[in-house]
């Protein structure tokens, strides 16, 4: 859907604060980890064959607020 429908995706940056676990192959999802979005870029799935994928990003030159209140006034447009 997302390829298909050229929808907007925002970068998740997760950080642990035991790396070594994880580089030793532990469970990530197990340890005290932290997350936040860079709202300054927004992505685009650009290429999917059923194994890999590609995400490119960009940055937005519009506030977030105001570059979903524009997704949202187009797809009113399209629909």
């Amino acid at each position: 859907m997302t390829l298909a429908g050229k929808l907007e995706v925002r970068l998740v940056l997760a950080k642990t604060d035991n790396p070594t676990a994880v580089a030793m192959g532990g469970d990530a999802s197990k340890l005290n980890n932290t997350f936040s979005i860079r709202e300054d870029l927004i992505g685009r799935l650009t290429h999917y064959d059923g194994d890999s994928f590609t995400i490119e990003f960009r940055k937005s030159l519009q506030s977030p607020g105001s570059y979903l209140s524009q997704a949202v006034a187009d797809a009113k447009l399209k629909g």
